[in-house]
């Protein structure tokens, strides 16, 4: 016979309730069982999420009749990707860009090699290259990007099986009134070091000025892996466009 009996324990500020059961055994012996309810702490509120226009400069051409350009590359039949899924660009659709040597990014695999090509759409000259990796910054001794002048760029694996062809994303290049906006606000930062650098990130992100402001908060977040500030503001460039979300959900885990 089970006799059920309520038990009260207390330890320290907090306590659960034990449901005691004596059960008698055909040979007069007693053995207890016992089950413990306890409270689960409330979990950890997420960074609110906003949308934000402009970082995604294709929203606006869209509205005025021009779309960016899609260029498929040779591993592309019939509009589809052979292997495993096509690479994705890490950048919006039609970004912009202040660094006259900007860094690209993409998805993949750090021991694949990946063909880049870059074209300049004004005057139609192109480049090409080779990277081990998933990241690119175009060298300093490259002939350098034009302000004002809009880019097409894309990423294939060099080997099918790894990847179909990514599409084409554009990349702006700041000119103009634009871009003596952004260098008059960079020049009015006055401090040094990483609060300098913590500053022109902040620049570049208050400007959407998608390629400097990922490649600043990265460089950042290298040097202070744990810094929950930086994960927030990278977490919510990258939640700007579909091809980065994903990349925000890992930002935004690290911050507490």
């Amino acid at each position: 016979m089970r006799t059920p009996v309520l038990v009260r324990i207390a330890g320290g500020a907090a306590f659960g309730i034990a449901i005691v059961a004596v059960v008698s055994s055909a040979s007069g012996q007693s053995a207890a069982t016992s089950t413990t309810s306890q409270t689960t702490p409330p979990a950890q509120p997420r960074p609110v999420r906003v949308k934000l226009d402009g970082f995604d400069l294709s929203s606006q051409a869209a509205h005025n009749g021009l779309t960016p350009a899609k260029h498929s590359l040779a591993n592309q039949v019939g509009g589809a990707s052979r292997g495993i899924g096509a690479v994705r660009l890490f950048a919006p659709e039609k970004g912009l860009a202040y660094s006259l040597h900007p860094t690209f990014q993409w998805s993949g695999t750090p021991d694949t090699k990946y063909k880049l090509h870059i074209e300049d759409l004004a005057d139609h000259t192109s480049f090409d290259t080779t990277v081990d990796g998933t990241s690119f910054s175009y060298p300093e001794t490259a002939t350098p990007f034009k302000a004002g002048d809009t880019y097409s760029w894309s990423v294939q694996p060099e080997i099918d099986i790894m990847g179909g062809t990514s599409d084409s994303a554009l990349i702006v290049i700041a000119g103009g009134a634009e871009r003596d906006a952004i260098a008059a606000a960079l020049a009015a930062i006055t401090q040094t070091g990483e609060a300098g650098d913590r500053a022109r990130a902040q620049v570049y992100f208050d400007k959407r000025v998608w390629y400097d402001a990922a490649e600043a908060y990265t460089i950042l977040i290298a040097a202070h892996p744990d810094d929950a500030e930086l994960h927030k503001m990278r977490g919510t460039l990258y939640d700007q466009v579909p091809a980065t979300q994903k990349l925000a959900d890992q930002d935004f885990a690290m911050v507490k």
